[in-house]
Order: C-alpha cells, then sequence, then structure tokens
C-alpha cells in the first residue's frame, strides 16, 4: 500500500474512552507508514499536532472548513422551567442516554 487515509484521526490519541482501537489504529498507521506510504489525516477542529514520529515527513494545514452547519436560529420564545423540564425528559427517552445530565445541559440550560 503506498497511500492510506485516516478520518476522525484524533482517535489516535491512546488518552481516549476506547483504547482497544485506539492501539490497533496506532499500530495500523505505524506499520503503514513506517514501510513507506503516504498518509493524509483528516480531523475537524484541530490546532496542531503533537507527538507524531519526528521519523514520519509530515505537513500540517489547518482549515476553518465546517462539516456541520451551525446557522442556528433564534424563534424568539421563551419557556418555562416546565417547559425545559419536559424538553429534558424527552431527550433522554428519545436518545436513550446513559447520562442523563449531559443532554439537559445541551437542552436550555
Amino acid at each position: 500500500m503506498t497511500f492510506f487515509v485516516i478520518d476522525e484521526f484524533y482517535k489516535l490519541d491512546l488518552r481516549g474512552d476506547d483504547d482497544e482501537r485506539s492501539v490497533d489504529l496506532n499500530l495500523c498507521f505505524h506499520k503503514l507508514a513506517s514501510a513507506g506510504a503516504k498518509f493524509y489525516l483528516i480531523g475537524p477542529h484541530v490546532d496542531g499536532v503533537i507527538g507524531l514520529a519526528s521519523s514520519y515527513e509530515y505537513l500540517f494545514v489547518p482549515s476553518l472548513f465546517l462539516t456541520v452547519d451551525e446557522n442556528v436560529a433564534s424563534l424568539g420564545v421563551e419557556l418555562t422551567t416546565a417547559d425545559l423540564q419536559e424538553i429534558q425528559a424527552a431527550n433522554v427517552e428519545i436518545q436513550g442516554a446513559r447520562y442523563p445530565d449531559e443532554h439537559m445541559k445541551l437542552v436550555g440550560r
């Protein structure tokens, strides 16, 4: 193989939640890169790369490109505490959240 791409390359970080996948991904990356294959690493919101072995020649190209549209339209509707509690309860039920408090923060607090 002479060229490979890793999307969401921040998953190479061994400090993440899925250590087993991170280790496997690192092994694959280093096996291919050390064999001389060129690589292209893609990831959102990355300001720099730290810890990439100095034996690999690379060029970091930052970008402000957003893969998700962040346009938000305010409808000017004011919600009561009861409304927010109902929305929060529905959100947890629909998404099957493991951590309800996390989703509660996203809804409107």
